[in-house]
């Protein structure tokens, strides 16, 4: 063949020899020679045993016994059943087409781009709607004290069948027109029957008797019984049953026993003879002689009303140290701006009075008790605000009173105060006595004041202290002032 190496025999290298294809029938060749076989590439009995583990696990996944595979980088397992948020717990996208389950479903923010109105709810129109309507309503309510709203509530009645709305004159008022008048029994204790109308008016009186006071009931005829007082007697025949003797005449049966007035002047004579005045053994006398001529011990006053009198003074002068039994009535006028003069401790002294006779007084008590306590933000609990515990036989006269709320003071403040041996008198709707001032929330920065130190606020019970109950003052303070005196009555 052209362009081929001629056959060669014998045994030749590879570059002297034609490649050939073993036919796959072919029979066995003999190998002479070394054979050198790679142990590496083949299974030894271990390898086989560790190959035949793994396929025994792979041939036993079923049901029970799954591939162990980590969905989570890191984590050998994932959690398992409801739970928190953790490390082993996948995170999961819900199909589009897949809802909710029934029950609660806690999940969490959710932006709502839409949603249909539950059944029953009102659409904004609605509100709006009602929101008119109230505004209507609330323009007709008016506020005490304030301005009369220009819009009402048109009232009305019925007349037992349909409604029909109630008058009001041009101005306003309510019409009022009382077709039959009830019958009204009226109980007076001071009754003046004579503005009675006989015609409509009628007062029945049987089987009882007058009120106490003054009842003014006209003439009256008295068939029987007994005349107590009688002001005015236009005509009087007979009294205690005999006929009155009138005018001048000698004294019989019918003479009265009467008694002189004290601003009457009785004439006496001596008929030509004498007059014995008596007069306890020791007591002066003064007695005045026809002529007119006054003796010692009487003052002649002058003026409109001027009359004849005993002097009266007292034994002690103005500015003296006092002294005798007391008379020590009377005072003097002093200018609007006069300064009354000193006196000593202990002396008498003179009441004084302004140029209209008013007198001038001041209240209160030379040993007025005033306490201040700063409570701080601590609620107190029926302390004491005596200075020291009440005796006994003792009684505090409260004259003023002040609880102040500091403007720190982030809570309103309730204060208690009372008379009580432990404790504050305790709240009732029924009421309660022996308290001296209450209040439930002083706001910050304000405060209540009772009483001005000049006359009694309150007078606790003998052997009681005045008490006081208050919440905190959160962040702020308390502050209490109270003016007292006390007094010891023993027997």
């Amino acid at each position: 063949m052209s362009g081929i190496v001629p056959n060669k025999t014998g045994q030749q290298t590879m570059e002297n020899s034609e490649p050939v294809v073993i036919a796959s029938d072919q029979s066995a060749l003999p190998v002479s020679g070394t054979v050198t076989v790679d142990t590496s590439l083949l299974a030894t009995a271990a390898n086989q045993a560790t190959e035949i583990a793994s396929l025994s696990v792979l041939d036993d996944w079923d049901e029970t016994d799954r591939a162990k595979v980590n969905l989570i980088v890191g984590q050998a397992g994932i959690a398992a059943g409801t739970g928190v948020d953790g490390a082993t717990v996948p995170r999961v996208t819900l199909a589009t087409n897949v809802a909710l389950p029934a029950g609660t479903n806690n999940i969490g923010d959710v932006d709502v781009v839409s949603s249909a109105l539950p059944t029953g709810a009102s659409t904004l129109a609605e509100q709006q709607t009602q929101t008119t309507a109230l505004q209507l309503i609330d323009d007709t309510v008016a506020t005490d004290g304030a301005a009369t709203p220009t819009k009402g509530i048109l009232i009305a009645g019925q007349d037992g069948t349909n409604a029909q709305t109630i008058k009001t004159d041009t101005d306003g008022n309510l019409q009022v027109d009382v077709l039959t008048m009830p019958s009204t029994t009226v109980t007076a204790t001071d009754l003046d029957i004579r503005d009675l109308v006989f015609a409509t008016d009628k007062v029945d009186a049987s089987g009882s008797v007058l009120g106490a006071g003054t009842n003014n009931i006209g003439d009256v005829d008295i068939v029987s019984g007994t005349i107590t007082t009688v002001s005015t007697v236009t005509s009087l025949t007979q009294m205690n049953g005999a006929a009155i003797s009138m005018n001048t005449g000698v004294r019989d049966a019918g003479t009265q026993r009467v008694t002189i007035a004290t601003n009457d002047v009785v004439p006496v004579s001596d008929n030509g003879g004498s007059i014995t005045v008596d007069a306890p053994t020791g007591t002066p006398v003064n007695t005045q002689i026809g002529n007119g001529t006054l003796q010692a011990g009487i003052v002649d006053e002058t003026g409109a009303s001027a009359v004849d009198a005993l002097s009266v003074g007292g034994g002690t002068p103005h500015d003296s140290v006092d002294s005798g039994n007391p008379v020590k009535i009377g005072g003097v006028a002093v200018s609007g701006s006069a300064t009354p003069t000193s006196v000593a401790s202990g002396d008498r002294v003179r009441s004084i009075f302004n140029q209209h006779g008013i007198q001038y007084t001041m209240g209160g008590h030379p040993n007025l008790i005033c306490r201040e306590y700063d409570f701080g933000t601590a609620a107190q609990t029926d302390v004491n605000l005596a200075a020291a515990a009440v005796a006994a036989d003792e009684r505090i006269y409260v004259t003023r009173f002040e609880a102040l709320c500091d403007n720190a003071n982030t809570v309103a403040v309730s204060v208690r105060a009372g008379f009580g041996t432990a404790s504050v008198p305790s709240a009732s709707a029924t009421g309660v006595s022996g308290m001296i001032a209450s209040h439930p929330g002083i706001a910050a920065g304000s405060g209540i004041i009772c009483g001005n130190g000049a006359g009694i606020l309150a007078v606790g019970g003998a052997g009681e202290e005045p008490r006081l109950t208050s919440s905190a003052a959160t962040t702020g303070n308390l502050h209490v002032i109270i003016a007292y005196y006390l007094i010891d009555e023993t027997p």
